[in-house]
């Protein structure tokens, strides 16, 4: 049976959850603000990236999944949250294979049927969809659903869900399957 591991990634809290073998784990990686030096910043995404690939540790033919950064982001650490998040990538791949890229509106629909939904309705969804995934945040919960978009993609969908949620599901960047 295949994995589903799906991340939403973070600078200060990365969501990471796993649905392996029939069953859901999930967990949250918090990290501290940096010293503001390159080499500070790297450190920090690179325990980020190691953290993930330590608890997933993924099997051969497990699918990673990760949210797409926000491409409305604004903000003094914009540059930080798009190039950790592309440094994180390079790191997953290195580690096992390039992960399969969402929208993050793209799995607010598949939680809530709209794709402009707020972070609650998306973790309220997830409390009544997949209580067995029990997740404690709205990390956790976007990482889940990550983890149902490739499993959805893949064609072994972990669960069903109306039409209207599935409709227009792709990820946003193509790699090798």
């Amino acid at each position: 049976m295949t994995g589903f591991i799906g991340i939403d990634w973070s600078l200060t809290a990365c969501g990471v959850a796993a649905y392996v073998d029939g069953e859901w784990d999930r967990c949250t990686i918090p990290t501290k603000p940096d010293d503001g030096t390159p080499e500070g910043f790297l450190d920090r995404v690179d325990y980020i990236a190691s953290k993930i690939t330590s608890w997933a540790d993924p099997a051969a033919g497990d699918v990673w999944a990760i949210e797409g950064p926000s491409l409305g982001a604004k903000g003094a650490a914009v540059d930080r949250m798009f190039g950790g998040w592309w440094l994180t990538m390079a790191a997953l791949r290195a580690h096992h294979a390039v992960p399969w890229v969402f929208a993050p509106s793209s799995l607010k629909k598949l939680a809530t049927g709209k794709g402009n939904a707020g972070k609650d309705e998306v973790l309220l969804a997830t409390a009544k969809r997949l209580p067995e995934a029990d997740v404690r945040n709205n990390n956790e919960s976007d990482a889940a659903w990550a983890a149902i978009a490739a499993s959805i993609i893949r064609g072994e969908p972990i669960i069903q869900l109306p039409a209207n949620h599935t409709a227009g599901l792709t990820r946003t960047l193509k790699g090798k399957s």
